[in-house]
């Protein structure tokens, strides 16, 4: 496996990765350029490798210097740069038998292969709950569901007797207290079903887990930022449309930025966003075109309206 991750490295590089425009999620990169790349008959999982993880791949193609990949913004990896001079790449000759379907990011049905990444929101192991979970099995950092919190818990109650026949309190044992009870109340014996919940929760940090189709779960701490659409304008009165932290969201910003450019027939770009924190992209088109895009992201790319903020910003269409 760790040939032909190498190799399809390597090929999509040669192939459609002439086309990429960086920065590239380093996820987006693997979706859409390397495993198009796979010789007929095989497929890539970076799992059965002994790199286990993409970017450990990743980071060691960086350490011989045949990319450099950053982390922006923070918890997010994106190949930066190439270097077209490395002797790997110079060197590697593409076969055109031996992959029946070529690779080509410009195709117009390669939004349609687009698989929504899962987002759920979950809860991070932290502060006075680690002992407790650290009981149950799981390490500081690690995330949890609200309906696995709640398995855990209603399980660690009845394994060890917390709970008597009949009664709706439950008495609370030296985990189970650090984790719920604040030093300031000092003492508890009990507290109901309800309580020890809803303090549990309270008590872990929030987190949002994204899980993008053939790339591991990234957590984010906190809130996940939504995608944003602008309306701005610009010299002339001219009005221009821009759009956030699609990236975030597996979506591929050149490929995104050329659809909209085809769909409207506008000029687009792609390229560092002002006034935002350092590492935030934007995508800029000509025009007020939140109609347009609005639709993309809900309908071609099937996001939940719940992610996309500034869709009331549509002009209204003319009659």
């Amino acid at each position: 496996m760790d040939k032909l991750l190498l190799h399809c490295f390597l090929k999509a590089w040669k192939t459609s990765g002439k086309k990429v425009a960086l920065p590239i999620l380093t996820s987006n990169f693997y979706r859409l350029h390397m495993i198009p790349a796979c010789p007929d008959g095989t497929s890539l999982d970076i799992k059965k490798s002994s790199y286990k993880k993409l970017s450990k791949f990743l980071n060691s193609m960086a350490k011989k210097e045949l990319i450099q990949v950053k982390e922006f913004p923070k918890g997010i990896e994106n190949i930066t740069a190439v270097n077209w001079a490395h002797e790997d790449i110079k060197s590697f000759t593409v076969d055109q038998e031996e992959t029946s379907i070529k690779p080509d990011i410009n195709k117009k049905d390669n939004s349609r292969a687009f698989i929504p990444p899962l987002i759920e929101e979950v809860n991070q192991v932290s502060g006075d709950t680690v002992q407790f979970y650290r009981a149950n099995g799981l390490s500081k950092g690690d995330v949890l569901t609200v309906a696995e919190v709640r398995s855990i818990v209603t399980d660690y109650i009845k394994r060890k007797g917390l709970q008597k026949e009949g009664q709706k309190m439950v008495t609370l044992d030296p985990l189970l207290h650090e984790a719920v009870v604040n030093k300031k109340e000092g003492f508890k014996e009990t507290l109901r079903w309800d309580e020890i919940f809803s303090r549990m929760l309270g008590k872990m940090a929030p987190a949002v887990r994204i899980t993008r189709h053939g790339s591991v779960p990234i957590i984010r701490k906190g809130k996940l930022e939504l995608i944003e659409l602008a309306v701005a304008k610009r010299s002339g009165n001219k009005k221009v449309t821009l759009v956030y932290n699609a990236s975030l969201y597996g979506i591929d910003e050149a490929e995104f930025a050329h659809q909209i450019q085809v769909g409207v027939a506008a000029s687009t770009s792609v390229g560092p966003a002002e006034h935002k924190p350092q590492g935030t992209t934007q995508v800029l088109v000509q025009g007020n075109q939140v109609a347009f895009i609005g639709k993309l992201l809900l309908e071609t790319y099937q996001l939940p309206r719940k992610y996309i903020r500034g869709l009331e910003l549509a002009g209204k269409s003319k009659k």
